[in-house]
């Protein structure tokens, strides 16, 4: 039984016999390639290389369009006399099929030298593949002589097999080491025709997607304890960036919250910082963690004061200067005095700012736990 592509491939033949009958090419040829796209049969393949070379068909007498058996008796008359036509041959063509058939090695097949490059080599087969092909020369031994530059082709086209070829002079891509034929087993599939196929018309060979499925095995199924050990090899990266992050969280070295701006349960002792006189509350035995006048107590309240200053600061904006200036134009004193006040107190916050930025520069440190969130005071308030 037919399949549907095979079916719908003849239906494709019959319109471009009808349309190569009606002097319509470009339809037929259009028709054909489809048919043989759909299912690769040499009746196909005959037609396309009919119509690209100008061969005129055998007009039947009757309509074109005729279905009865007469007509179809008269239609399989008319194509074998176009393929008796087509299977003439000149002295020529037997001379090239000759010459392919006596040469001693691939490189004198392709009359090529043994320096030829890529291009070279793809012109040198272009040639005599259109010399050669069946359907194009009817000496005896032309079919041979196609299959021979077909297989010369496929060794030098390609780097390892023309290598492997130039080391020991075996043109038996079989005979390469199973790496190398895996990698390069379009030279052992395709058949003449295939390769006639895919350099002129750019049609992939179905041989090469048969291999490719033969040759690829299927993946075992992994045990599941090994699922779950590359599950969690997959997430040790995550969990060591979040534990990471944790202990970059914890107080340096403290048990317990030191030091507060609001009064607590932990933190019921008030004191005030010796430079800028700013109140917070600690422990009952802070003094004797920090005692007094002592470079670790005097970076802990610089903690304090810069927490207190960088929080409160604000820098006047040029919006403010100029929404004081508008009102005070325009004579609305009562704005004008309210945008004055907003002023002097954004110059005041101005100040607050700077203040920030000096203990900055002299406890950069102090000032590092503060913004990043380290420090007790932006932990606990």
């Amino acid at each position: 039984m037919q399949s549907e592509a095979q079916e719908e491939a003849e239906k494709c033949l019959r319109i471009a016999e009808k349309a190569w009958l009606s002097n319509d090419i470009s339809k037929a040829l259009r028709f054909a390639e489809k048919s043989l796209r759909l299912h690769n049969t040499p009746e196909a393949q005959s037609i396309i290389v009919k119509l690209k070379a100008g061969v005129p068909p055998v007009k039947q007498q009757g309509s074109a369009g005729s279905s009865t058996p007469v007509a179809a008796g008269r239609m399989r008359r008319t194509m074998s006399a176009a393929d008796a036509q087509a299977k003439t041959y000149t002295h020529a063509q037997q001379d090239v099929c000759n010459k392919v058939i006596a040469a001693k090695d691939l490189y004198q097949v392709l009359g090529v030298s043994r320096d030829a490059n890529e291009d070279q080599i793809k012109k040198a087969y272009r040639k005599l593949a259109m010399q050669l092909h069946p359907d194009k020369n009817g000496a005896p031994k032309a079919e041979e002589a196609f299959k021979k530059i077909s297989k010369s082709f496929q060794v030098l086209s390609n780097e390892q097999t023309r290598a492997h070829y130039d080391r020991t002079g075996n043109d038996d891509v079989t005979s390469q080491p199973p790496a190398a034929a895996h990698r390069h087993h379009n030279a052992e599939f395709m058949t003449p025709e295939d390769l006639f196929q895919a350099f002129f018309f750019g049609q992939t060979p179905r041989a090469q997607h048969q291999y490719y499925y033969r040759r690829m095995p299927r993946q075992p199924e992994q045990p599941e304890n090994q699922r779950r050990l590359q599950g969690l090899l997959q997430l040790l990266p995550i969990l060591c960036i979040l534990l990471f992050s944790w202990l970059n969280n914890m107080p340096f070295g403290r048990s317990s919250v030191d030091v507060s701006v609001t009064k607590t349960a932990a933190t019921p002792s008030q004191f005030y910082t010796s430079e800028y006189k700013v109140p917070y509350f600690a422990r009952p035995d802070f003094e004797t963690t920090y005692p007094p006048r002592t470079a670790k107590r005097r970076e802990m309240e610089a903690e304090v004061e810069y927490h207190n200053f960088q929080s409160k600061c604000r820098t006047a904006t040029s919006e403010e200067r100029t929404r004081f200036q508008y009102y005070r134009d325009l004579h609305n004193y009562r704005r004008a005095e309210q945008a004055r006040k907003d002023l002097l107190n954004a110059e005041r916050q101005n100040e607050l700012c700077q203040i920030a930025d000096t203990i900055g520069h002299k406890f950069p440190a102090a000032a590092k736990r503060v913004e990043r969130g380290y420090s007790d005071l932006t932990k606990y308030g």
